[in-house]
């Protein structure tokens, strides 16, 4: 449902608040967790993904934030930078992180690798 002339600027008032305190709201914090069955024996938890229902608010406020963030890191960001990147995915990352890792066995090199996410 469309929020409105009053919703919005609700909306507006909210996201202004936890940017100028950068204080994320309590029930941002949680979510229900909700098995959606794949396929398969229906007694199986295997053959259940679990998606995350969030607070509407939240969804709104990471597109903001996203649409912000990612002009940035498209211009200062590294080239081996995925995360919030259009055209980018794990899948690029675990691939960079193979030829590495590869390159510096070939060469008997020592590696640490260390994997966060934030």
């Amino acid at each position: 449902k469309a929020a409105g002339p009053l919703g919005m600027q609700w909306l507006y008032r909210e996201m202004r608040v936890i940017w100028k305190e950068k204080k994320i709201p309590e029930d941002w914090k949680m979510g229900i967790i909700v098995p959606i069955f794949k396929k398969g024996n229906k007694q199986k938890c295997e053959n259940y993904r679990g998606i995350t229902l969030l607070c509407h608010t939240q969804k709104i406020y990471e597109k903001i934030l996203l649409q912000n963030i990612r002009p940035v890191l498209e211009e200062t960001g590294r080239e081996e930078q995925c995360g919030f990147r259009k055209g980018r995915s794990t899948v690029d990352a675990i691939f960079v992180m193979r030829q590495v890792l590869e390159n510096r066995w070939e060469y008997g090199k020592d590696t640490m690798v260390a994997f966060i996410d934030l």
